[in-house]
């Protein structure tokens, strides 16, 4: 019987390395549990396996905390052996009248008080055993009235380089 399957293209495909990589380069990932008043700086988000570059940067809370007067807010900056990658950092904030609630910047959740972040793309591309750290810079009053924010996550997603 002869063989009707045609190649319609080359094995393996353009897009071949960038599909690996959502398998095997996952995103990086960093968190802070409990509850925060306070900023903190220089916190590891791991060491770059392969050259590649950051494409997306996003914050959440469990909760952003509540004080109707100097409203908890939390940024995250992400760098590259200490240099950041970013022109706008991610940023979320509990807006006077809301209830502490969980809240992201992802632009698809559609979160009030948020800003996504912009990626310099000039510094965004690391290289095979580069460490990506980031910081959290808090805002807002350090002991609100009501809740605290607690549990920050950060989350870098990444490509591998063509």
């Amino acid at each position: 019987m002869p063989n009707t399957r045609r190649k319609l293209f080359p094995l393996p495909s353009v897009q071949f390395p960038r599909q690996v990589a959502q398998e095997v380069f996952p995103p990086f990932i960093g968190t802070i549990s409990g509850e925060l008043t306070a900023s903190r700086s220089g916190m590891p988000l791991g060491i770059a396996r392969f050259k590649g570059f950051i494409t997306e940067v996003n914050i959440s809370a469990l909760t952003v905390g509540k004080d109707d007067s100097s409203s908890p807010s939390g940024e995250v900056d992400v760098k590259i052996n200490g240099v950041t990658c970013l022109t706008t950092r991610p940023y979320i904030r509990h807006l006077s009248g809301e209830t502490s609630q969980q809240k992201t910047s992802y632009a698809s959740a559609g979160d009030t008080g948020v800003r996504q972040s912009v990626i310099n793309e000039a510094a965004n591309d690391f290289n095979q055993g580069d460490v990506l750290t980031w910081d959290f810079i808090y805002g807002g009053d350090t002991n609100p009235d009501a809740d605290k924010m607690e549990a920050v996550c950060v989350i870098v997603e990444v490509e591998p380089d063509k």
